[in-house]
């Protein structure tokens, strides 16, 4: 008589779930040469700048941020990325605007090559993990959704 063997499926935790956190800056750099957004203009620069976003590939595609705001990715379903200005006013004083000024929309494939070194959800949450209510909700709400 064999003996059977009972497999237990994973249980995806913040400290299973791998993340790879997108190239940001490098892709902000191409956004600007691209749609040309660093013109001096009128004394003052301005500066694409985006939150930090991750891909996570397994056990759902999704992206998300540090406070664990995203979204899945079905099939090659494009990654939203917000555009914020940052004009600097000097050396010392800068005024980020709290509305995005452009949506960029990227395949997983267009962003892959921005891809940085994976690690835990919880690692690229970094201070922002059970930050606040909201925040515990949030990884609550995308653990459930990655167990099911």
């Amino acid at each position: 008589m064999k003996a059977s063997v009972k497999q237990t499926a994973t249980k995806w935790t913040e400290d299973n779930i791998i993340v790879r956190p997108i190239d940001t800056k490098s892709i902000a750099k191409q956004i600007n040469n691209e749609c040309h957004l660093e013109p001096e203009h009128g004394g003052k620069r301005y500066y694409v700048t985006i939150g930090e976003i991750g891909v996570i590939l397994e056990p759902k595609r999704a992206y998300l941020d540090a406070e664990c705001c995203g979204d899945d990715i079905e099939n090659d379903a494009t990654i939203n990325l917000l555009i914020y200005e940052r004009e600097d006013i000097d050396e010392h004083n800068h005024f980020m605007g709290v509305f995005p000024t452009l949506e960029e929309h990227f395949t997983l494939s267009e962003i892959e090559p921005f891809l940085r070194d994976p690690v835990s959800l919880k690692v690229f949450m970094g201070k922002r993990y059970n930050y606040n209510g909201r925040i515990e909700n949030n990884l609550h709400n995308w653990l459930r959704h990655f167990n099911s």
